[in-house]
């Protein structure tokens, strides 16, 4: 028996287990983790009917792709997206200049680039990980053989286990035994929908499907 969730991330993904597998009583339980954005590093409240990134607005849909660490309301994005990327909050006679184009002002953050503020951007994982770890304990009380399969995105496609190893073993922590990453190579840019979108297409999910039937089936 298989259970599907569409979610946000790891948080999401520990509600799910901790309501379904005790329920499911599954032999597997499997977290697809994806590489590039569920790495998260600031915990939330998640509420029902409360979408985590668009805000219902009377002009419409506000969707906010600001970190949530950074911006929890539309007016809190919007003055962070001034602040960091528009130029409108600088006064110096370059940024007033710069900030007329995108592309000058692409230019002006290349050459004349700004601190982030460190008192919202934590250092490690330890949401991520908590997450992920509860997910573990549900598994193991139920019986479930747990596992974690590491979504890559193209970028990575040349990079070995030891390279893996250093970029993300220090976020899994103790559970990095249980991530099993793909093949070297295996997904490239056109399994994927767009160059800057890396949702796989019908082609990567066929790979990715395989690559996880042979696992389970190993396992």
């Amino acid at each position: 028996m298989q259970y599907r969730h569409r979610g946000n991330g790891p948080i999401q993904y520990r509600l799910v287990a901790e309501k379904y597998i005790p329920i499911l009583a599954p032999d597997e339980v499997v977290v697809l983790f994806c590489g590039w954005n569920d790495l998260i590093m600031a915990d939330r409240p998640v509420l029902p009917y409360l979408p985590v990134l668009t805000h219902m607005k009377d002009v419409g849909v506000v969707f906010n792709v600001t970190p949530y660490n950074v911006a929890r309301t539309p007016e809190q994005a919007y003055a962070h997206y001034r602040q960091k990327f528009s130029l409108m909050e600088r006064t110096d006679a370059v940024a007033r200049f710069c900030r007329q184009t995108c592309v000058s002002t692409r230019f002006y953050y290349a050459f004349c680039p700004t601190e982030d503020d460190p008192s919202v951007r934590p250092i490690d994982s330890f949401v991520m990980y908590r997450n992920l770890k509860r997910i573990k304990e549900v598994s193991d009380s139920a019986g479930a053989r747990f596992t974690i399969l590491f979504i890559p995105t193209p970028d990575m496609a040349d990079m070995d286990s030891l390279a893996y190893a250093g970029a993300y073993a220090w976020a899994f922590r103790d559970l990095w035994s249980a991530v099993k990453l793909c093949p070297r190579g295996m997904i490239r840019h056109s399994d994927c929908s767009t160059s800057l979108d890396y949702h796989f297409n019908d082609s990567g999910q066929m790979k990715f499907a395989e690559y996880m039937r042979r696992v389970l089936a190993t396992q």
